[in-house]
């Protein structure tokens, strides 16, 4: 199975809090960061979705698979704005950087969404992936732990509502994991689904530096997926916490999780 590889860049926005950046100098960081760690592509946020960042890519022989952005869609009004902007995003990002799909995780609101906020959120999820088939781009739906909560409540209404051909998933076990539902039961339920899986690890809990064995089973996943003979996008995303230990720089960190993800999935 051929592995495509992605950089994610959320340790990015993490670090980048404490450094005195303009905006140019962020991205050139970040993707010299990406390249110089054998990255050849990156899934970039919304925020890094502008044409100056384009030129930058563009420079470093970097592509762009797909664009991260999260929405509120769980009332009317909400999605009123929300889809549209999406729309926009998704049009101009693939004008910008010839994207294939737009990731998108909806708002949480702080506390459980009630039945018809759940209906709300999975008639405009399935609204925004029909303008996005319009596009010819998919649709991925991203995860956190506030949907994972009540085994998964808010998770599986969306993916029973929606239509499995255009709603896709990018699969984030670590989230599955701290959600507190089974990682192996929800990665076999929706895999039919998923295009992309975000790659991060922790050990006993706490973020690794990069990503690698650890709490959450990923050769098992790994397994599952080539036995189905999945060839999606691969993210290692990693994300550190407070307590996380730091023994490498984060162009190492970035490596070696590209080659970890590397060696497991291919």
């Amino acid at each position: 199975m051929p592995a495509k590889i992605a950089a994610g860049i959320y340790v990015f926005s993490q670090l980048g809090q404490r450094m005195q950046f303009s905006a140019e100098e962020r991205a050139a960081w970040v993707f010299d960061t990406c390249r110089d760690a054998g990255y050849t592509a990156i899934e970039l946020m919304n925020t890094y979705a502008n044409p100056a960042n384009a030129k930058l890519l563009q420079e470093r022989g970097i592509k762009v698979p797909a664009v991260y952005s999260g929405g509120a869609v769980h009332e009317p009004d909400l999605a009123a704005k929300t889809i549209p902007a999406i729309v926009g995003l998704a049009r101009s990002s693939l004008d910008l950087f010839q994207i294939e799909a737009i990731d998108f995780n909806p708002n949480p609101i702080g506390r459980a969404k009630s039945d018809v906020q759940l209906d709300n959120q999975a008639k405009a999820v399935s609204e925004l992936a029909s303008r996005l088939r319009e596009l010819k781009l998919d649709l991925w739906i991203h995860q956190h732990a506030p949907e994972l909560r009540d085994n998964a409540r808010e998770w599986r209404h969306l993916m029973a509502n929606t239509p499995a051909g255009s709603v896709r998933v990018c699969f984030d076990a670590h989230w599955f994991y701290r959600g507190g539902v089974d990682v192996m039961e929800h990665l076999k339920l929706w895999l039919p689904r998923i295009n992309a899986f975000h790659l991060r690890n922790s050990t006993n809990k706490i973020w690794s530096e990069s990503f690698g064995p650890g709490d959450v089973d990923y050769p098992a996943i790994a397994a599952e997926a080539k036995a189905a003979g999945w060839n999606g996008w691969l993210i290692p995303e990693i994300a550190w916490d407070e307590a996380t230990v730091f023994t490498r720089s984060l162009t190492e960190n970035l490596r070696l999780s590209r080659e970890y993800a590397e060696k497991l999935f291919s």
